[in-house]
């Protein structure tokens, strides 16, 4: 009589399916056949292997993941809050959620405490990238025995993570506005405490070094991601600089704000002024004039970071281990009314 242990492999093998597919069958999840459920679960029986006690061994018996989440305000991090509750729910996983205020100064012991008291399978850290916050984060992840993904952090920092590439839109959003030939591009940044608004600023200044031109920071001035600082920043540029022709603004809201300034100050955009904003929000479409944008799929972000964080659950429950997986989505740039004359 044999001995070994009956696994989740050796159910696959022997139904003719991928682990992957026992592995939803175990679990409830949907996306298998009635034939193919019932065939596996024909070969549980005979292999006298039972979820009630290899199963949730293997995979943990909460069903439920963590999120970190941080300023449900801000276009971005709230969508992509979202995303990652649609495709938790969409694979029947629960959610416990935890809010952060002050996410530069965060108990992250205590925020480890309350998601390990919860049995979560494994956490999302969807908090901003600020200062040194990740690294306290960083320095817990040894002491815990589930996945935890970033989602707003350098990807050097863990071997999970998934981001949106700001740097990369920086470029797209500065290229764009040099192409239009009317002299220096001014930025609008976000809080430079966040790395992504010290990313897109990154990205502006090379691009303007990539065309030879010269990098001013007379020409940057720093918002905090609201259409008040957006239209402040506006002013403040045009007291340094009587002529300014080509704005990128670090978000939509600020955009929002430059473009509400320069109808104040009598600007005609884009005829005086050629706009670029981040997000490309639902709403930019409708701004007056239609707002070009750096599109960046946060809905997505939030989803996929479910997906990855899953798979690894998995990967940990069936080998021990997982292969790190540093996922980076890249962003594209909308043109519209704002940054080009006469566009129809």
């Amino acid at each position: 009589m044999s001995t070994k242990r009956i696994n989740i492999r050796d159910v696959a093998e022997r139904a003719g399916v991928s682990y992957q597919t026992v592995s939803r069958v175990i679990n409830e999840q949907n996306g298998v056949s009635i034939k193919t459920r019932a065939q596996i679960l024909k070969v549980i029986e005979e292999l006298g292997y039972y979820p009630s006690r290899a199963a949730k061994a293997m995979r943990g018996t909460s069903q439920t993941l963590g999120i970190v989440g941080y300023g449900l305000d801000l276009y971005g991090p709230s969508r992509t809050l979202v995303g990652a509750q649609q495709e938790a729910r969409k694979n029947n996983y629960g959610i416990v959620l935890e809010l952060v205020q002050d996410p530069e100064n965060v108990d992250v012991r205590a925020i480890f405490e309350t998601m390990l008291s919860n049995h979560v399978d494994g956490i999302l850290w969807c908090i901003p990238h600020i200062g040194h916050n990740i690294d306290q984060v960083v320095q817990q992840l040894p002491k815990l025995s589930i996945p935890v993904i970033f989602t707003d952090v350098a990807s050097h920092l863990h071997d999970l993570t998934i981001v949106n590439n700001n740097y990369l839109g920086g470029q797209l959003a500065t290229e764009h506005l040099i192409a239009q030939r009317r002299g220096a591009v001014a930025i609008i940044t976000g809080p430079l405490s966040f790395f992504s608004a010290r990313e897109r600023h990154r990205g502006w200044q090379d691009t303007l070094q990539k065309h030879g031109l010269p990098v001013d920071e007379s020409w940057s001035v720093e918002g905090d991601w609201s259409a008040t600082s957006g239209a402040q920043a506006l002013k403040t540029l045009i007291e340094r600089h009587t002529h300014v022709a080509t704005i990128f603004a670090s978000n939509d809201q600020m955009a929002l704000g430059v473009l509400y300034a320069a109808e104040q100050l009598g600007l005609v955009v884009p005829d005086d002024l050629a706009v670029v904003g981040y997000d490309d929000i639902p709403e930019a479409a409708f701004f007056h004039p239609a707002l070009s944008s750096v599109r960046q799929n946060v809905v997505n972000l939030g989803a996929s970071a479910v997906s990855q964080i899953l798979r690894v659950i998995d990967s940990m429950a069936i080998k021990g281990s997982y292969l790190p997986e540093m996922v980076v989505i890249e962003p594209e740039l909308v043109i519209r009314a704002s940054s080009l004359e006469n566009i129809r």
